[in-house]
């Protein structure tokens, strides 16, 4: 059973691609028997690096989602200037160079949502049950799960050492890292913590980045 997919704006370089990239992952991470109806959102520069879920009733047991995003999670420059490959946003699009779906990026920044949403279908997480003080916190360290989890499944994900950085900018804010806080990271990225209680314990006991 596929999934319908629709993505906006649909002139964004590579959106014909997108659909059988989000079905395809929707199938890696459990959640394609969930999902009827999937619209990706990608027209919004201040979620790079993140996702906005809304998730709607549809033909039950099968819900419609929508997922919003930045493009600069997907796209790239594919000839600029001196030989770089950069991320960009929709306000450069159309300004004379050819933009690209980086596929290797859409491909880890979709499994990484849709296992996210597959918590939340699941009852795994639910995020009306967060105090809004560790929201912050507790995305980070929902990262690192949900990231650990796609490498042990051996799906397209961020390796250990981009993790590790995203990590250290995040809880560096708050302070100095110390050992017990990476292994925090270490527990969380080899998936010893799974519930919600156990990653919001997890976030509280890591600096404070509010």
């Amino acid at each position: 059973m596929t999934i319908q997919v629709e993505v906006l704006p649909d002139d964004l370089p590579g959106a014909s691609v997108l659909p059988h990239l989000a079905d395809e992952a929707a199938g890696h991470v459990g959640v394609r028997e969930s999902l009827q109806h999937l619209t990706l959102v990608l027209d919004a520069p201040e979620f790079e690096g993140v996702g906005y879920w809304t998730v709607e009733s549809g033909a039950r047991p099968r819900v419609d989602a929508t997922l919003y995003g930045s493009p600069r999670d997907l796209l790239v420059l594919s000839n600029p200037d001196f030989g770089e490959r950069v991320s960009i946003d929709l306000a450069e699009v159309g300004s004379g160079r050819r933009h690209t779906l980086d596929r290797m990026r859409a491909d880890r920044w979709l499994h990484r949502n849709l296992l996210q949403l597959q918590d939340v279908l699941s009852g795994t997480v639910d995020p009306d049950r967060l105090p809004s003080v560790s929201t912050c916190a507790f995305q980070n360290c929902w990262d690192v799960w949900t990231d650990g989890r796609l490498r042990q499944w051996q799906r397209p994900g961020l390796s250990l050492a981009e993790r590790r950085r995203a990590f250290y900018r995040a809880f560096a804010r708050g302070g100095m890292l110390l050992p017990r806080h990476w292994d925090v990271f270490r527990d969380l990225w080899e998936g010893r913590m799974g519930s919600q209680e156990e990653i919001l314990s997890a976030a509280m006991r890591l600096p404070d980045i509010h």
